[in-house]
């Protein structure tokens, strides 16, 4: 039991006496380089809005009067064939009291024919009004499509965006709930595609693509029981849809918005992120790994400044030169060692995201590497993260250098 005690106290104080790793939460600003670049020596776009939704109305407008057309033939044919047959009832009907009025005359006395019970009238068959787009003002895409590095002006990039209108519309009802917690949501799903295409004098198409294809949503409100919701909708087609046309272009509008700025403009991005350093373990000083911290961060919260990050550089040399320094006291076969596993597999990992920072892929893919075999799980898992991180910001670099 003493020997068990012993041992026990012993993993306890093995456990305490670790190197104490602190992770220094770390948040810059950084100008997201585009996918799809405009010649530099253009700052300005324009805009270009087709409404390919106006030849959707003329189709919904053609659809409806071929309808009304085809019910009108429909009604007048219905319309004769009733009337003949009005006619020949009457016609029959009248013979028969010509008959009994002269039979009656004549003094025999008979029962008056009952009049003819008439087949139902034909009745024309009425269509709703379509749905019709309301007309989306130039100068109204204008105020909310924006792309971040260029101003609105002529002479630089046009950007056309054609509208393809709201489709697919329908009506999902959603029950939850039993007895008096009984309720029912509703929503309209629908797409509304637009198609993008950017162009440049110079350059030709840079961007041409259709967006918003898949299904969005348009939230309406809750209701106890779906004969209330009936009845609203009774009442308020036309409110719904004028609705809806103003929710979907809302969110098109940012959507645009987000979509040029991914791929064309110069959008300032915030990046969070953690830059490993130790305390304290025995005896050690780990003075070198808060000082490469310090003059990382100093690095960072500089490459906002520039769109080739290079006003960083300078400092985040100096923090990877002083944490290259410390790797060369690696021992990872030695848990008590100052440079261990635990402290070489973070430093790889802070040379990693340095790297990274100053557009230096191929060192960073190579301390991500190192990093991810080094075989602890944490630095491992965000070595992998910034996997994905290096391929976004490798193509981007690319594109524009």
């Amino acid at each position: 039991m003493k020997r068990g005690l012993l041992l026990l106290f012993g993993g306890l104080s093995i456990a305490a006496s670790a190197q104490n790793v602190t992770d220094n939460k770390v948040s810059f600003n950084y100008i997201q380089l585009p996918t799809n670049p405009i010649d530099s020596k253009y700052t300005q776009f324009e805009l270009v809005v087709v409404k390919d939704f106006e030849k959707s109305n003329q189709d919904s407008l053609t659809a409806y009067q071929i309808k009304l057309d085809n019910a009108n033939v429909q009604y007048e044919s219905a319309m004769n064939v009733w009337k003949e047959q009005k006619k020949n009832l009457d016609r029959n009907y009248l013979t028969q009291l010509a008959t009994w009025e002269k039979t009656t005359n004549a003094g025999t006395v008979t029962t008056m024919p009952v009049a003819p019970t008439y087949p139902p009238q034909p009745v024309k068959q009425d269509f709703p009004q379509p749905n019709l787009h309301e007309d989306l003002p130039t100068d109204q895409v204008n105020n909310m499509v924006t792309m971040d590095g260029f101003s609105k002006g002529s002479g630089g990039a046009i950007i056309t965006l054609t509208f393809k209108g709201i489709g697919n519309i329908k009506i999902v009802e959603t029950k939850s709930g039993s007895g008096t917690t009984t309720k029912y949501s509703y929503k309209v799903d629908y797409v509304m595609p637009v198609e993008i295409k950017v162009e440049t004098p110079a350059q030709g198409v840079v961007l041409n693509t259709i967006i918003l294809t898949d299904v969005r949503s348009y939230p309406l409100k809750d209701y106890t029981s779906k004969y209330e919701y009936q009845l609203w909708y009774l009442d308020n087609q036309t409110l719904l849809w004028s609705e809806l046309q103003k929710h979907a272009r809302s969110k098109a509008m940012a959507e645009i918005t987000t979509y040029l700025n991914n791929s064309c403009g110069f959008s300032t991005r915030t990046w969070n992120t953690e830059i490993y350093s130790i305390k304290s373990y025995k005896d050690y000083n780990y003075d070198d790994l808060t000082q490469a911290y310090t003059t990382a961060k100093q690095g960072y919260d500089l490459i906002y400044q520039t769109r080739d990050r290079k006003n960083g550089s300078a400092k985040l040399t100096e923090a990877i030169n002083i944490w290259k320094k410390a790797l060369t006291e690696s021992n990872v076969n030695d848990n008590k060692a100052r440079i261990n596993d635990k402290v070489t597999a973070l430093i790889y990992y802070n040379i990693a995201e340095a790297y990274l920072w100053m557009s230096n892929f191929d060192e960073s893919e190579q301390y991500i590497n190192k990093a991810i075999n080094a075989g602890e799980m944490k630095y491992k898992t965000e070595a992998k993260r910034l996997q994905g991180v290096l391929a976004d910001q490798k193509l981007r670099w690319n594109a524009n250098y």
